[in-house]
């Protein structure tokens, strides 16, 4: 199967439309809107355990793949992922963290954020 064909998800993916810097020269805080829905496939990786003192938690790394000529930067955050009919799958909020283009699609590497 194809890159393309394995792509049933979609991104709905927005860009900080924030820009500028506040009184004190530091970076206005980021605004995002939307900015396209773009197929995508959602996956993820191995899990494992970290423990620090009495906290623990488990971390999956989340990875997703797009078409090669999707507008996505690593500057960009996912807002939900849907399939096809538009009923969400996967909720809650990602970002970008790199990107990597392969021979047929563009893989990114993504972190849940927490507010």
């Amino acid at each position: 199967m194809s890159a393309r064909g394995r792509m049933t998800m979609r991104a709905d993916v927005e860009r900080n439309t924030a820009s500028g810097t506040d009184a004190h020269g530091h970076p206005v805080a980021p605004v995002f809107a939307a900015h396209e829905t773009i197929p995508c496939f959602v996956w993820f990786n191995s899990s494992r355990d970290v423990v620090d003192g009495d906290k623990q938690a488990i971390i999956k790394d989340a990875r997703a793949m797009f078409p090669l000529k999707a507008d996505v930067t690593e500057a960009d955050e996912i807002a939900s992922i849907k399939d096809r009919k538009g009923n969400v799958i996967i909720a809650g909020r990602f970002s970008i963290d790199a990107i990597e283009p392969k021979h047929d699609h563009v893989e990114a590497l993504l972190e849940r954020v927490h507010s």
